[in-house]
This record gives structure tokens, sequence and C-alpha cells, in this order.
């Protein structure tokens, strides 16, 4: 089967991204977790205690979610003890919006400039806590997204198969 997106043409076999319906995983603090719905796993470390044990360099990578999400890795500050977090990783609904740098943007609106298809918007995960997107791997980052002395890291990888 061809299929044609943003003036790509891919040759795939007939398969068609199911709509995984509404995901909503609750993450109360560092480990690993199975997200089966939007075939992803997550992993969750304390970024001190990572770079003490890895003695790892104090740059850290950040990498977004290919367009049907490949892997990504973000720094998130300011959550508080692990065991208090009221995160969640959920995917799209409707009428998603992020703050912005002046006033918010509709979630579907950064998707379409991204070029995202539409069939994988769905099986994209997001990062929220207390109703506020913190990071959209490959799409958004919020302020507390990024590099700095404390913080906790989180990484989505595709699972195989």
């Amino acid at each position: 089967m061809a299929l044609r997106t943003y003036g790509r043409l891919a040759l795939c076999a007939r398969r068609r991204l199911e709509d995984p319906g509404d995901v909503e995983i609750r993450i109360p603090g560092p480990g690993l977790y199975s997200i089966e719905a939007l075939g992803l796993t997550l992993e969750v470390v304390d970024a001190a205690l990572e770079e003490t044990l890895s003695g790892a360099s104090e740059e850290m990578a950040v990498n977004g979610l290919d367009e049907v999400g490949a892997s990504g890795e973000e720094m998130v500050r300011g959550l508080g003890e692990a065991g208090t977090w009221e995160l969640l990783v959920r995917n799209l609904r409707p009428g998603d919006r992020v703050s912005a740098e002046v006033g918010h943007r509709k979630v579907s609106d950064l998707m379409v400039n991204r070029k995202i298809p539409q069939p994988a918007r769905r099986r994209l995960p997001f990062l929220e806590e207390r109703g506020e997107i913190l990071w959209i791997p490959g799409i958004f980052k919020g302020r507390r997204c990024g590099a700095g002395p404390s913080g906790f890291r989180f990484r989505f990888r595709r699972r195989p198969g």
C-alpha cells in the first residue's frame, strides 16, 4: 500500500493505526512504566542520582519522538518528592491546549504545524501534571522542561514489534 502524507510517499503493508482510545497512566514516582495502548515504555529516573551513578556529563540529550513515536527524552524540574506527584501520561483529547509564551495554543495546531499525520496524533504521549501539559515529545516543552541542577529524566521508548 502507498501512503502519501505531507509530500512523503511511503510503501508499507496494509496496516492502519488504530485509535487507542483515551489513555491515562498515573506516574507516582521513578520507575519503569509500560504504556501498552501506545506501544511505549516510560523510564523515570532521578537525574542527580543517575549522574552520580554513571558519572555522565552535565549535558543532556533532548530528542523528540518521530512522527509515530520512536524515542524521546526530557528533564522536568520542580516535581517535588516522588510519591506526591500528580503526573499522568496520556494521549490527545479534544480541546487540549498548552501554555505558550503569550497565552495558550491549541495542541491540534501544533501538530498540524509539525505535520504529524492525523492517524498518529492519538498515539503520541503527553506528560501532564494537574491539568497542565508539561511535555509532548518532539512537539512541545513547557517552562519546567530542560537542563537544570535537579529534576527527573523521562525517557519514552517505542516497544519493538
